[in-house]
């Protein structure tokens, strides 16, 4: 039986938004945040978390982009926790249609 390892913790009950390209996805949790740093979790494929200044999480990158995944096994990668009901309100984006129509 595996055991989880989480180092970050979302708190809030946002909806994670999650940003599909054909470089990778990034999961944004505080839309407007700026990041005071990132911390990489694994080189290849890269995972990086990207922090605020009070080291809340704003986003998780993962590139490339794995052929399937969910937000959780992506949060999983980074060592980020995510509520269930948050989750399960995740909006899913594909950014290459959307600067399409735009």
């Amino acid at each position: 039986m595996s055991k989880e390892n989480y180092q970050f913790a979302i708190k809030s009950s946002i909806v994670p938004i999650v940003e599909m390209s054909p470089d990778g996805i990034y999961v944004t949790f505080k839309p407007g945040a700026k990041a005071a740093k990132t911390i990489v979790k694994r080189r290849w494929p890269v995972v990086a978390v990207d922090l605020d200044k009070n080291d809340e999480v704003i986003g998780v990158e993962c590139a490339p982009a794995p052929a399937k995944f969910t937000l959780m096994s992506i949060a999983r990668d980074a060592g980020v926790r995510v509520p269930e009901k948050s989750a399960a309100r995740a909006e899913f984006q594909n950014i290459e249609k959307l600067h399409a129509v735009a």
